[in-house]
C-alpha cells in the first residue's frame, strides 16, 4: 500500500515536471505581432484598419477589427502565430472610415456624404421584400439594433426568418430560415 502511494506520487511529480519543462520553452508572440499577422493574412494595411478588440484567451489572440466597411474576427495562435479561425462580415456601422460598402463595391466618399440610418420599419419592409413575402401574412418577433445592422425576426407561414439589414445601405447582410417546427 505504501509502495503504491510512493509510485503514484513519483508519477505525479514527473507529470508536473514535464508540463513545466514543456511550457517554459514556449513564448507568446505578443499582441502587436498578432495584429501584424492578421493584417498580413488578409493583405490589409494596418493604417487603414481600426482594432476594436484584442485579447489573449486560452492560447490564442482574439482580434476584432474593421477595415473598408468589413468586420474581421480572427483567432491567432498565441505561440505559433497561425491563423486558427476567421470570419469576415460586411459592416456599415463604422462609417467614420473613408470607405462605405455599396452595391457596386467599395467606394471612397467623404464622411459628410454618408447617408443616415434607415428606420426599423424600413428594415422590416426590406427583410420581407428580400423573400418576396406579403407583410400582412407575417408576424414580427423581434426588430432590434445589432452590431452592424438591424436584426429582424419574423414568422410567415410555417417558416421563421432571421434577417440582418445594414443600417445605412439597407442591404440584406445575413439570412437564416428555419421551419417553425425545428
Amino acid at each position: 500500500m505504501k509502495r503504491t502511494r510512493i509510485v503514484s506520487a513519483l508519477v505525479l511529480l514527473v507529470c508536473i515536471a514535464l508540463t513545466i519543462i514543456g511550457c517554459s520553452g514556449r513564448k507568446l508572440i505578443g499582441e502587436e505581432k498578432a495584429k501584424e499577422l492578421a493584417f498580413e493574412h488578409f493583405e490589409l494595411n494596418a493604417a487603414d484598419c481600426t482594432v476594436i478588440k484584442i485579447q489573449l484567451d486560452e492560447g490564442k489572440y482574439e482580434l476584432e477589427f474593421v477595415c473598408a466597411g468589413r468586420e474581421y474576427d480572427v483567432e491567432i495562435d498565441a505561440y505559433s502565430g497561425a491563423v486558427r479561425e476567421m470570419e469576415i462580415e460586411k459592416n456599415d456601422i463604422y462609417t467614420d472610415t473613408t470607405f462605405i460598402d455599396t452595391a457596386e463595391g467599395d467606394e471612397q466618399i467623404k464622411e459628410s456624404e454618408v447617408a443616415e440610418k434607415i428606420t426599423v420599419d424600413r428594415a422590416k419592409a426590406l427583410a420581407i421584400a428580400h423573400f418576396g413575402l406579403n407583410a400582412e401574412e407575417c408576424t414580427f418577433i423581434k426588430a432590434e439594433h445589432d452590431e452592424g445592422g438591424y436584426e429582424i425576426e419574423f414568422v410567415c407561414g410555417e417558416k421563421e426568418y432571421e434577417v440582418k439589414v445594414g443600417y445605412y445601405t439597407g442591404e440584406v447582410i445575413e439570412t437564416d430560415v428555419d421551419s417553425i417546427y425545428d
